[in-house]
């Protein structure tokens, strides 16, 4: 049996624009994405993004499925998250979207 198969899917949830903690966020993906781009990874750095993601994550509720599917994840769709979270509040206007509104992402 494959393991991975069993994992349920991740759901991420971006805080809205109006969420506390917009400036500790912004520092925390700053830092990853440098730490990232840069290919300075060290493990404690690696450990502490994906503690900060699953805080952000939805579902499943178990912390410790939650911090697998995160390990488990791809370069894309991690960069991808941190993304979605540098860029919580913001919507894209070809889709007709009003920026000052807040959006929710899920993966």
């Amino acid at each position: 049996m494959d393991e991975e198969k069993d994992l349920p899917k991740l759901i991420f949830v971006v805080p809205g624009p109006d969420e506390p903690g917009y400036l500790e966020r912004m520092i925390a993906v700053g830092g990853f994405t440098e730490m990232i781009e840069s290919q300075k990874i060290t493990r404690q750095g690696f450990e502490d993004m994906v503690r900060f993601l699953a805080d952000y994550v939805k579902e499943p509720k178990d912390i410790n499925q939650r911090i697998k599917l995160i390990i488990g994840a791809t370069e894309n769709e991690i960069k991808s998250l941190l993304d979605a979270l540098a860029n919580s509040g913001k919507v894209n206007p070809t889709n007709g979207g009003n920026s000052d509104e807040p959006s929710k992402t899920e993966n």
